[in-house]
């Protein structure tokens, strides 16, 4: 499983930094290796999977030419991936462990819409991903589509967009540009994540739908659970008091997690979700945080495992590690030292986090985290001072990301782990 942020065509930047605490890194084995420039002079990797594959986009050395999608089968050896249209941009947004790549590419009359190629044929055209149309007939169809998480297994979740830009969640199942519709037309509920268990060959998928009567959203579950296989909708129970709870993540064993929202003053809470029926246990406080920090729960693991990210006293936002299905022990997620700000990135299930932190020359340093080894830095690129990490394989064996070199240019890169 893996969410995605909504899609804009921008330059490549390395990531925003929030957070504070202190930690002494250890030395750590893994090193960067550089993507190449097959597909432009600026480029970014944007996933990885458990293979090691890795896919982002490169701009081009001049201004008026497109982004291009590239996938990376092997380390250093970029390939650039067609668009659907000559001319017009695409990215590749990430990939699944079986081989499906995630995208979205600009149409002739200069739409951004989804796509999915495939690592094993990455000459192929991208297959357009279709809208909904009226009653499913293909009449009348909406203009575009995007894409807003994705499973291991190809499954795509996201949004058939009509021409005012109003969303319907829809699943495109593995391999198929199909849509399924999983809400009601032009409900602007969007999916979250899609998890790798199906039921009745129809993976789950986690909804936020916006309540207009409190401003914040309503978190939903879909599943193939009905008569005859129909879809089943389930309402999350919030805790008592609460204006509305958004889910970040559903596992492979059908525990979720999110945040939820409180009349004001509103502090936010984490929130775990055991099942689809279960009361959510709270996250509002964190070990060794004094008072009542805002809470918010940034991503679940299939060990029932969560980062989340709460605010200091000084209104910056840090991270720690949450045992929610277990101990609810909270660890501190500390920077690397002589760091101020630390951002999140991914967690694995193995435990080990992505994240890029600030290090003591104030600059942008990629790193991981473990229980067992604490926040260690992975070693600049090429002589370059700035450095990111944008993904982790699930299985916590690589991660990709950007990285300066000593000519100032972002380069596409990926590590393997210790």
């Amino acid at each position: 499983m893996n969410n995605l942020t909504k899609f804009a065509f921008t330059p490549l930047v390395l990531l925003c930094l929030t957070g504070t605490t202190l930690y002494t890194g250890l030395v750590n084995a893994a090193t960067f290796v550089g993507e190449g420039t097959a597909a432009g002079a600026q480029c970014g990797s944007r996933g990885v999977n458990n293979n090691g594959v890795v896919t982002g986009m490169c701009l081009p050395g001049n201004v008026s030419g497109p982004a291009v999608a590239w996938v990376a089968v092997t380390a250093g050896t970029e390939v650039p991936l067609p668009p659907l249209v000559t001319g017009q941009s695409c990215d590749a947004l990430g990939i699944a462990n079986n081989g499906t790549i995630a995208g979205v590419c600009v149409t002739a009359d200069n739409r951004a819409t989804g796509v999915f190629w495939s690592a094993t044929a990455p000459s192929s055209l991208p297959q357009k991903l279709q809208s909904l149309s009226v009653l499913g007939t293909g009449l009348l169809p909406e203009v575009a589509t995007a894409i807003t998480a994705y499973n291991q297994s190809g499954v795509l979740g996201g949004e058939s967009l009509s021409g005012s830009n109003d969303a319907t969640a829809v699943l495109w199942l593995a391999g198929s540009t199909a849509p399924v519709q999983l809400s009601i037309l032009h409900d602007n509920c969007r999916v979250a994540d899609v998890n790798d268990t199906p039921i009745n060959g129809v993976p789950s998928t986690a909804l936020n739908c916006p309540n207009t009567a409190t401003g914040n959203d309503t978190a939903k579950v879909v599943q193939k659970t009905g008569l005859l296989g129909a879809l089943v909708t389930t309402v999350l129970s919030t805790p008592s008091g609460s204006t509305g709870c958004s889910l970040s993540s559903v596992n492979n064993a059908m525990q979720m997690l999110g945040t939820c929202h409180f009349a004001a003053p509103d502090t936010p809470s984490a929130a775990y979700w055991a099942s689809p029926a279960s009361t959510p246990v709270l996250l509002s406080s964190v070990s060794g945080v004094a008072g009542t920090p805002r809470i918010e729960g940034l991503r679940l693991n299939n060990n029932g495992n969560a980062v989340v990210s709460y605010q200091n006293t000084d209104g910056h936002a840090l991270l720690a590690f949450w045992a929610a299905s277990t101990t609810g022990a909270t660890t501190l997620i500390p920077t690397l030292a002589g760091g101020t700000h630390v951002g999140f990135v991914d967690l694995s299930d193995n435990d080990t986090v992505a994240l890029t932190s600030e290090n003591t020359g104030e600059h942008a340093q990629a790193a991981t985290w473990t229980a067992a080894a604490g926040t260690v830095a992975i070693p600049q690129f090429n002589g370059g001072e700035e450095s990111g990490l944008t993904a982790i394989s699930p299985n916590g064996s690589y991660v990709a990301g950007i990285a300066e070199d000593s000519a100032h240019n972002d380069d596409a890169v990926v590590a393997t782990l210790p």
